[in-house]
């Protein structure tokens, strides 16, 4: 079976907590945002998007994997280039769809499992690990790559939504290793219009929540 991951596969198998399933509390506020980026990763990797003084340019609509399709959907109703900022808010309101894509490709390729849960009138699913080993291989490389000075664009991108991601903690449990972890990426993130527009906007989602919760 065919585990080839994309950015945003890696970033939600990193955040199903290990031994309970379900998404790990420090990934679940910002998740659709940093979805949002690698989506945005993916489609600037593969040409389909240009950034112009930080505005987003449709190039190429064919060829598109489900992801991009919802992306670039969303995309085409603008007839002129739109921040990236603006693009990772407005994609994350699409989270659902792409947890949804990824969810089932991640099925696919036997890396988890997916429970229906159902109480009253609520119904949900709760994603598990299969593929725990394959996971705890992919983090160690993962490692690997950090420390690694020559980076393939997608360890890059990758690397640099690590920080806004809330997957430290899971991913790098020793202390003392995910601060050192934490110092290398920060470079990363801050030099990047996406990986920094995706902070932003993480930043002023957790402000907005701190204030709402004071009225």
């Amino acid at each position: 079976m065919e585990t080839t991951l994309n950015l945003a596969e890696k970033i939600y198998l990193f955040s199903i907590h290990p031994e309970k399933g379900g998404i790990i509390s420090e990934a679940y506020q910002q998740r659709d945002y940093v979805l949002a980026g690698a989506v945005i990763f993916s489609l600037l990797k593969d040409d389909k998007i240009a950034l112009e003084e930080k505005k987003i340019r449709i190039k190429n609509n064919t060829g598109l994997n489900p992801l991009q399709e919802v992306a670039i959907q969303k995309m085409s109703r603008f007839s002129h280039p739109v921040s990236v900022s603006r693009w990772v808010n407005r994609l994350s309101w699409s989270g659902r769809n792409f947890r949804s894509i990824i969810k089932n490709s991640l099925k696919e390729k036997r890396l988890i499992g997916i429970e229906h849960k159902k109480f009253l009138f609520f119904k949900w699913d709760k994603v598990f690990l299969i593929g725990r080993i394959k996971v705890t291989e992919m983090i160690a490389e993962v490692e690997n790559q950090i420390d690694n000075l020559k980076k393939e664009p997608e360890e890059i991108h990758f690397q640099s939504l690590l920080n806004s991601s809330g997957l430290l903690k899971r991913m790098f449990p020793d202390r003392e290793k995910r601060k050192n972890i934490k110092a290398k990426l920060k470079q990363t993130e801050t030099s990047n219009v996406v990986a920094k527009a995706v902070a932003d906007a993480i930043r002023t989602s957790k402000a907005a929540a701190v204030n709402s919760s004071q009225f």
